[in-house]
């Protein structure tokens, strides 16, 4: 999780750096910051690592509550983030931006700091065995048993990945919804642009 921070925080500072020397350099040099989420893997690993964080230190039967109050949290932070930077963008632009990196940074100290004094929770549920591997729908062993074991080390995980969903389907169904939600995000960046062009609005007034 912290490495994929640190590669979210390199970005962020990779673009602001760019803004900054605008138009000097190339406004377009900012579709290759995405370069540095190969540290880590970027937002996307981070929150699956997260999720993972949470369930190692929860319960299962509390698990479905503390899921919902993460995502209720991301939304209301999202929110309230338009507004925050909105207001602020007004006095200077540089001033959420700026704070947009200290907040990241703020994040990873947090992280570091508090993740060893996390709790792990690591009782069985119960559709598991003995071994805590699921009942139903094939272990881990199982599945990682179909992979070939004569192909190059690179090809490990695409041959594990493949072999996982011949098993068990409904996870195209949920990489599905994942690509919905990731492009619903990214319409909502669309909309304050179109929206500030419609009416002639300044950015901030559109957020």
């Amino acid at each position: 999780m912290a490495v994929a921070l640190t590669g979210i925080l390199l970005r962020e500072i990779a673009s602001d750096f760019i803004y900054w020397m605008a138009p000097t350099w190339p406004i377009e040099l900012i579709w290759a910051t995405p370069a540095f989420f190969i540290l880590g893997g970027g937002p996307p690993a981070f929150v699956s690592l997260l999720f993972n964080f949470v369930a190692d230190a929860t319960p299962p039967s509390l698990r479905s509550s503390r899921f919902f109050q993460l995502e209720a949290a991301a939304y209301v932070g999202n929110i309230l983030s338009y507004v925050a930077s909105s207001a602020l963008a007004d006095t200077d632009p540089w001033i959420p931006i700026m704070l947009g990196v200290a907040l990241i940074l703020l994040a990873l100290v947090l992280l570091l700091t508090t993740a060893t004094a996390i709790q792990v929770d690591r009782r069985e549920t119960e559709n598991e065995g003995e071994g805590g591997q699921p009942e139903h729908g094939g272990s881990i062993n199982e599945i990682e048993n179909t992979v070939p074991k004569d192909k190059p080390k690179q090809w490990e995980y695409l041959s594990s990945f493949f072999a996982l969903v011949k098993q068990r389907k409904v996870i195209l169904a949920l990489l599905a919804g994942y690509w919905l939600r990731m492009l619903a995000v990214s319409v909502v960046g669309l909309q304050l642009i179109y929206v500030s062009r419609l009416f002639d609005w300044s950015y901030s007034k559109v957020s």
